[in-house]
């Protein structure tokens, strides 16, 4: 059977797909069935306790592990995120936080307040994104206006060193 045949019949290009994804699976989980113990246990590690793991459920859930971890960020777009997500760290901190009565302890105006300066972080970016967007579509069209056919056509005549 060719390949292309397969290609083009997609009922029997979706079963083969099931099929082998299903061999990757089976061979991954199998051999799990006649193993004692899945994991090996590591020398001199114990299990945390339960206050332990409290704690690093509210750490987690609180949004304090994204500026406090030991996680190595390379990217620089992940980084330049992080000014707009620390703004939504504060939101949520200051909603949740509550009075010995079981009100709000801000308002809904001083979360507003507390996260202006994000805002205004935010408009001042998409300005600069939007004037970019105005200065390419602007490049492009006076390199459009200003082509000349007969350049065009000369420069197709030209042969590339290296051209394949």
């Amino acid at each position: 059977m060719k390949h292309e045949a397969v290609e083009k019949n997609i009922g029997l290009l979706a079963f083969f797909m099931v099929i082998a994804v299903s061999i990757g699976g089976l061979t991954q989980i199998v051999p799990l069935f006649f193993q004692d113990v899945t994991n090996k246990p590591v020398e001199g590690m114990k299990p945390r306790t339960a206050l332990e793991l409290e704690g690093r459920d509210v750490y987690i859930a609180n949004g304090c592990v994204g500026c406090h971890s030991q996680m190595i960020r390379p990217f620089r777009a992940e980084t330049e995120r992080y000014g707009l997500w620390v703004n939504g760290i504060t939101q949520g901190l200051m909603w949740r936080a509550i009075n010995d009565d079981g009100t709000l302890t801000y308002s809904f105006v001083e979360a507003l307040q507390a996260s202006h300066p994000g805002f205004i972080v935010r408009a001042l970016g998409g300005a600069f994104f939007a004037a970019g967007m105005l200065f390419m579509a602007y490049n492009v069209f006076r390199t459009v206006r200003a082509s000349n056919p007969a350049d065009a056509d000369a420069a197709a005549q030209i042969s590339v060193v290296g051209a394949h």
